[in-house]
């Protein structure tokens, strides 16, 4: 079970996109944060710690792999997560290239996005460790 203050930032301009993957990370208990520009997530990240980053590659404003330079110059220890719905092959080399950690494709379900996020905060699984019975 995720640490209630993991900060999650979500960079997706597509509403329902955006409020399905709020709304399965809230229910797993981050703290999450929902823009839909690349400016807008920006601002945040200069004012809040995020442990993942969520980034679409087709923002209104600005392209995904500037938002994801940016946010790693402020945060240089924030993990990056791109879902994209665009030419996944070409848009998971320049996400990757820009400091990305992991490129899903759109659709993604619910339980996709939960085990990409849990991922990035824990590759090692250390949960599993202190599970009950082990």
């Amino acid at each position: 079970m995720p640490d209630s203050d993991l900060r999650i930032l979500i960079v997706e301009d597509e509403p329902l996109v955006g409020h399905l993957f709020e709304s399965v990370l809230s229910e797993d208990g981050y703290i999450v944060a929902l823009v839909a520009t690349g400016r807008a997530a920006l601002r945040l990240v200069a004012d809040y710690d995020y442990s993942v980053g969520v980034v679409d590659m087709s923002l209104p404003d600005m392209e995904g792999s500037e938002v994801i330079r940016l946010i790693l110059v402020e945060r240089p220890f924030m993990k990056i997560l791109v879902v994209t719905g665009m030419m996944v092959g070409v848009m998971q080399g320049l996400a990757l290239e820009a400091g990305a950690n992991t490129v899903l494709a759109k659709p993604v379900s619910p339980n996709e996005l939960r085990a990409a996020v849990f991922h990035l905060i824990d590759p090692a699984n250390h949960w599993l460790a202190t599970a009950p019975g082990n």
